[in-house]
Formats: structure tokens, sequence, C-alpha cells
């Protein structure tokens, strides 16, 4: 309660006095607690990471639209691949290249003409072992090395990786998830690498496809001249029947490098 004197020295102030906003003396003194502040331990804990997810696998792209992704495996190959580049250059046509980072290290020219081309270059490991089979580092490794080689070479760092065989377990898919890396299989094989004539390449491809789907070939791994002679005629077939020939990212509206 104030005293007497201080009531009426207040009663006594003009009203200017009054509407005078007084300092707070209190307003820019630290109290005991802010001082000994302890800073928050929530503050300073590192933020929590939730778990790697694995690595997606994806056989076709949407059945909605009449597009197909042409793909090569096991290149690049000194004789084939090259040849494969001249047909698709010549027919104005886009692919997707699954390389070998050993097939890399040995022809950097035509890893490099693959992407000057304008075709899309993915992993598919470096020596193309039955991943499920080996070490999950040994895995590591194989795709690490094969990412590096084509960074070195290219400038680009792959997407998109095909597992040799097509083979996969939870262990390789965890190993890919941590590598933010999606896995590309097929659905429609031209079983080119049991020796098919160009004939039935064609032939196997025409009676399987279908809006979004993605086609296994090779370009190297083994004589691949019945794949050189089919991809005219068959670019050609498809074409014919309203397909549009698309990379394997962009059928699947995902970016192709990072």
């Amino acid at each position: 309660m104030k005293k007497i004197n201080e009531y009426l020295a207040d009663k006594e102030k003009t009203p200017a006095e009054d509407t005078q906003q007084k300092p707070n003396p209190d307003e820019n003194k630290k109290t005991n607690t802010d001082e000994n502040k302890q800073p928050n331990t929530d503050e300073n804990k590192k933020p929590s990471t939730s778990p790697v997810q694995p690595a997606t696998v994806i056989e076709n792209g949407p059945r909605t639209a009449k597009r197909i992704a042409l793909t090569f495996d096991d290149g690049p190959n000194a004789q084939f691949t090259p040849q494969v580049l001249d047909i698709l250059k010549e027919q104005k046509a886009k692919a997707t290249f699954f390389v070998l980072g050993s097939s890399v290290k040995n022809h950097p020219d035509l890893a490099k003409r693959i992407v000057d081309d304008g075709h899309v270059i993915a992993n598919h490991s470096w020596n193309h072992p039955h991943l499920p089979q080996i070490a999950k580092k040994d895995v590591a490794k194989e795709l690490d090395r094969t990412r590096d080689i084509v960074k070195k070479v290219t400038g680009k760092e792959m997407n998109l990786m095909r597992p040799p065989y097509g083979e996969v377990n939870d262990e390789v898919l965890s190993t890919l998830g941590e590598r933010n890396l999606s896995v590309i299989k097929w659905d429609v094989d031209t079983e080119d690498w049991k020796g098919k004539s160009p004939e039935e390449i064609v032939q196997t491809v025409i009676s399987n496809a279908q809006n979004g789907s993605i086609i296994l070939m090779h370009d190297a791994g083994g004589d691949r001249t019945s794949t050189v002679q089919a991809l005219r005629t068959l670019i050609s077939q498809l074409r014919s029947q309203g397909y549009e020939l698309v990379t394997v990212n962009q059928l699947l509206g995902k970016p192709a490098y990072k």
C-alpha cells in the first residue's frame, strides 16, 4: 500500500506527466535464473534420423501412355556398343545403358559417347556378380566403384541401377537404398543372350510389349550381332504401333542423375 505522501504526489501530477511511460527498472536487468539458465539439452540433440528405406524395384512404367524404354546391359563394348549407338542416332531414338564399371574403365570414350549422344547411363555393378551371394561390403564396393568411374568419365552421378541377372535380396535392397538408387528391372526380355535370331528378338518384343514396357537387350557380354541386326526393325515396328521410345527416367518421371 502506498504511503499518504506518495499518493498525494501522484494526484498533483499533470495529465501529460501521467501519460508519459516510466522506464521499467527491471527491463534490462537479468534475473538470476536468466544468468544461470542451463542450455536446453533437447535443442542440442542431433535430429533423429529415420531408418533408410530399401530401394524400390521397378519392372515397368505407367500403363496409361504408349511409351516404351529400350535398355542395353553389360557394355560398353568396343565392337557392339558403337553399332548400337550408330543405329539409335540414325533412327533418332534414345535408350538407357546399364554399364559395368570395369567396361567403362576399359572404354571411357564409349561411356562418354553414350551421354554425349543424349542417352542415359546407369549402374550395372563393376563386374557383374550375383549380388545376393556376396557380402554387403562387396555389394557396396561394386556400386561405388562403378558410380565413381562413371562420374569421373562423364560427370554424371547415376540414380538408376540394374542388378546383374535382376537378382536382389533384402540386404542388397538395403545397400541400394542407402545410396538412393532405384532398381530397374524389365517386363520384356528379348533373350538375346540366348543367341536368338534377329527375327526372334523382334517377335519377342512385338508379342509382349505394352504401354510402359521396359525392354531388356544387351550390347556386350557375348556375340550381340543379332541384337544389332534386330534393332532397326524393332524400332520401326514399335513406332508403327504408336509407341514413343523414351529413356527409363523419362518413362518413370524420375531424375536420371543426382
